[in-house]
């Protein structure tokens, strides 16, 4: 979990911190960080993106520039939030991408605007996550103390050695750590109530992340009744930061393809 300052930020729209979408992409893709973290997160793949596509990082409170803001619990309270912040610019052909705990506010989105009729969603990008139906092997770790998330984000990696000697900046990381979670959890209760996607869905794993199975990515195939492909990555959980410009390719292809 990197802890840097944005690329840029928009006082008129904290959410978008990198500044308003492009008019000249082919597909734009509004992402969604791993727990705990923030748009810095997906730099470096921006970076290596080509030009038809624009990637978005979504800045949720509590998180980089918005580290003083209290996080948001629930995806009934966040998914309202992020539409609204994302309806001005959903007229033209995107993508909704999520990275682990992000993968499920993505799917959570995607199911909302499908139930909308929304009809430029061209796909959904899920990574590093089991299906939102298996069990999380996070589930009631928002429960736990402090001390046990620390823990927790030593033994999930991502987050530099430096935070752990800074205890007032570690106690607002484990706060927002815990808010995810909670988001996690929250998921049981919004997939009841949603229908079944039909936009094209792409998972991709790292081919050594002991936390999310082949089996796992392959699961996903349920949650649509569209197209489906697994695609597996060298490294870990966080191959986004082992391979951000492997990724950036594996995402452009999903996303172009369906422009």
């Amino acid at each position: 979990m990197p802890v840097s300052p944005a690329l840029q930020t928009s006082p008129s729209e904290p959410f978008l911190p990198w500044g308003l979408p492009r008019a000249d992409a082919h597909v734009r893709v509004f992402c969604v960080p791993y727990a705990g973290g923030g748009a810095t997160v997906f730099h470096a793949v921006r970076a290596a993106l080509p030009r038809e596509v624009d990637l978005c990082p979504l800045q949720l409170p509590g998180r980089e520039e918005r580290l003083s803001e209290p996080p948001l619990t629930c995806l009934a309270q966040l998914s309202p939030k992020l539409l609204a912040v994302l309806e001005p610019f959903l007229g033209a052909p995107f993508a909704l991408l999520g990275y682990s705990m992000g993968a499920i506010v993505a799917y959570d989105l995607a199911r909302r605007l499908s139930a909308a009729g929304t009809a430029s969603l061209r796909h959904l990008v899920v990574c590093a996550r089991r299906n939102p139906l298996a069990p999380s092997p996070w589930r009631d770790s928002a429960q736990e103390s402090d001390e046990g998330m620390i823990a927790r984000l030593k033994t999930l990696g991502g987050t530099p050695d430096e935070v752990f000697a800074h205890p007032d900046l570690l106690a607002l990381i484990v706060a927002t750590l815990r808010a995810d979670f909670q988001i996690n959890d929250s998921l049981k209760e919004a997939v009841s109530t949603l229908p079944t996607l039909s936009c094209p869905v792409t998972a991709i794993g790292g081919l050594g992340d002991s936390h999310v199975t082949t089996e796992d990515l392959e699961a996903w195939q349920g949650v649509t009744t569209g197209r489906f492909q697994r695609r597996s990555m060298p490294g870990g959980h966080f191959f986004i930061r082992e391979k951000p410009a492997e990724f950036a390719r594996v995402v452009a292809r999903a996303v172009l393809s369906d422009t």
